[in-house]
């Protein structure tokens, strides 16, 4: 639900009414921090974006400040 950008309200909600009641907004929301961080695998933002371009032979330039 995370790659969707659903709040974790709103996941809490689905998931108790699959029957699973005690699920709360932190843990969802733990558990997409969890998610995120091992998805960038010790990466920014930026650099798992770069990353992903290039995999998928993005053409572009990337200029230094």
């Amino acid at each position: 639900m995370k790659k969707n950008r659903v709040l974790p309200g709103a996941q809490a909600a689905s998931i108790q009414e699959q029957g699973h009641p005690l699920a709360q907004r932190q843990d969802i929301y733990n558990a997409n921090i969890r998610n995120r961080r091992k998805m960038l695998a010790g990466r920014t933002s930026i650099q798992a974006l770069l990353d992903e371009l290039t995999e998928k032979k993005y053409t572009m330039k990337v200029t230094e400040l």
